[in-house]
C-alpha cells in the first residue's frame, strides 16, 4: 500500500511540477506577447513617422533634380560662377546730378549691359519736390540723393 501512496505522491508531484512549468511558461510567454505588442506599436509608430516624410523627400528629390537642371542651365548661358568676378559697391547717400547719376548708373551695368548689381541697399529721391525721376529737368533740378550699397557682378572675359 505505500507502493500505491508512493507512486500516487510521485504522480501529483509530477502533475504539480508540470503545472507549475506550464504556468512558469505561460506567464513567461505572456510577458513576451507583451514585449513584442510594445515593439510592434513602436514599428508602427516609426512606420507613419517615416510615412508622413516621404512627401517632403519626394519634394527634395524634386528640388534637387529641378537644382541641377538650373546648373546646366547656367553653365549653358555663360553665368557659372567661375566665370564671374565680383566687387562690393558702397556708394553712401550723396547727391548727383542728372548726368553723373545717369553715369554712375549705366557704369553698373557696365558695357553691352554684361554687369549686374545686387542691391543690399538702394534708395533714389530727388532733391526738390516738385521734380520727378522720370519727369525731364527743370530749372530748379537739383538732382538727386543717391544711395547704393551691393555687390557688383561682372564676367571674368567678354563675349
Amino acid at each position: 500500500m505505500t507502493l500505491q501512496r508512493h507512486s500516487r505522491l510521485g504522480v501529483l508531484a509530477a502533475a504539480a511540477l508540470t503545472l507549475v512549468l506550464a504556468a512558469s511558461f505561460a506567464v513567461y510567454s505572456l510577458s513576451q506577447l507583451r514585449a513584442a505588442q510594445v515593439e510592434n506599436a513602436s514599428n508602427r509608430l516609426e512606420i507613419n513617422k517615416t510615412k508622413a516624410q516621404i512627401p517632403a523627400i519626394q519634394q527634395r528629390e524634386a528640388y534637387g533634380k529641378e537644382a541641377k537642371l538650373l546648373q546646366t542651365q547656367v553653365v549653358s548661358a555663360g553665368l557659372s560662377p567661375s566665370l564671374w568676378a565680383n566687387r562690393k559697391v558702397q556708394q553712401p547717400v550723396a547727391v548727383f546730378t542728372r548726368q553723373s547719376a545717369e553715369k554712375l548708373f549705366t557704369q553698373q551695368l557696365g558695357f553691352g549691359g554684361r554687369q549686374w548689381f545686387a542691391a543690399d541697399r538702394f534708395d533714389v529721391s530727388v532733391i526738390d519736390q516738385s521734380a520727378g525721376l522720370f519727369t525731364p529737368a527743370n530749372a530748379q533740378d537739383k538732382g538727386f540723393s543717391v544711395e547704393m550699397v551691393g555687390i557688383l557682378y561682372f564676367p571674368l572675359q567678354t563675349k
